[in-house]
């Protein structure tokens, strides 16, 4: 067996015993279908996005865990920590130097608004779309992936960096820097002869 087929072999088991762990510890005791719901283990939503947000390159490039399993185990109790699935989505900085991170999965449909010193980083995945306006020497970096779809403007002191995978798209426009990067594989694309 080569590396990558040994490799890809136990990245499927490991995510399946995690999550298997996370099912098991839903489903202890419960009728409900809900984690956030359940007083024997309130803290699963937590865990979750915790281990989401710790693991996000390895979490968004297996779907895993997939936005089903979200959506059936964790339905709204996730957005409360900045992931989001099949939702709408309006992200504004409330405070200078504010930092917002999200995700969102499916069909989200999100606008970020940010200014006065605020950073973010969002990821959008499968076919969410996110508009973007930035100011006020806001920094804000961007991964899309699948379908996803940005449209940014930045204003004069506001920096933007999109980071492009798969078959994403960005829109940019404003006075502000914005710097858009496509993955190797898009790069070998852009450039292959025909």
């Amino acid at each position: 067996m080569d590396d990558e087929c040994t490799s890809g072999i136990l990245e499927l088991r490991i995510c399946t015993i995690m999550k298997n762990i996370f099912l098991s510890d839903c489903k202890a005791g419960a009728e409900s279908t809900s984690c956030a719901q359940r007083t024997a283990f309130p803290e699963a939503p937590a865990k979750m996005a915790d281990f989401i947000f710790s693991n996000i390159n390895f979490c968004l490039a297996r779907n895993f865990p997939d936005k089903a399993f979200l959506k059936e185990y964790f339905s709204g109790e996730l957005a409360a920590r900045g992931i989001y699935i099949d939702a709408t989505v309006a992200l504004k900085n409330r405070e200078a130097a504010e930092r917002i991170d999200a995700v969102l999965l499916g069909s989200c449909v999100g606008e970020l608004c940010l200014d006065r010193y605020a950073l973010s980083r969002v990821y959008v995945k499968h076919s969410g779309r996110l508009k973007i306006d930035a100011g006020g020497c806001a920094m804000v970096c961007v991964e899309l992936f699948d379908d996803a779809q940005a449209e940014v403007f930045a204003g004069a002191d506001a920096e933007v960096c999109v980071y492009v995978h798969d078959r994403a798209t960005v829109r940019a426009g404003g006075s502000g820097e914005v710097k858009v990067v496509y993955d190797e594989e898009m790069r070998r694309v852009a450039v292959s002869p025909v």
